[in-house]
């Protein structure tokens, strides 16, 4: 999903994969802020029974203001056999990145794992 952020040519896109079979999934955000600088990141995920959904904030400051501005998606996920049901969806290490004033074109990602019973069967 991209949304235009505080001026007119001004990114933050959040893209990865939407529908999942296999863990871990890699999610990027990608954003350009110029002539601003980016502050940091901070990464959540959260999930439903086949679903999870993965969000991304990008904090910046441009002409003196300091703004931010989201982004998210949302994954279904597939087993191998049967119905899914998803336990638990995680980010894989840190789930705040410090940009450390970059500006430009720039992008970060993370790892997300998860892991789904077979009607609340065995883990798979």
């Amino acid at each position: 999903m991209t949304i235009t952020a505080n001026y007119v040519y001004d990114y933050i896109d959040l893209v990865g994969p939407t529908v999942v079979s296999s863990s871990p999934d890699q999610y990027t955000l990608e954003w350009d802020v110029a002539p601003g600088s980016a502050d940091q990141v901070s990464w959540s995920v959260t999930h439903g029974s086949t679903t999870f959904t993965v969000s991304a904030t990008l904090y910046y400051t441009e002409y003196g203001k300091s703004l931010s501005g989201s982004s998210s998606l949302q994954a279904t996920v597939y087993c191998s056999v049967g119905q899914p049901l998803i336990t638990n969806a995680t980010i894989i290490g840190p789930t705040t990145y410090v940009a450390s004033g970059s500006s430009g074109s720039n992008s970060v990602y993370v790892e997300v794992t998860w892991q789904c019973y077979v009607n609340k069967g065995q883990p798979q």
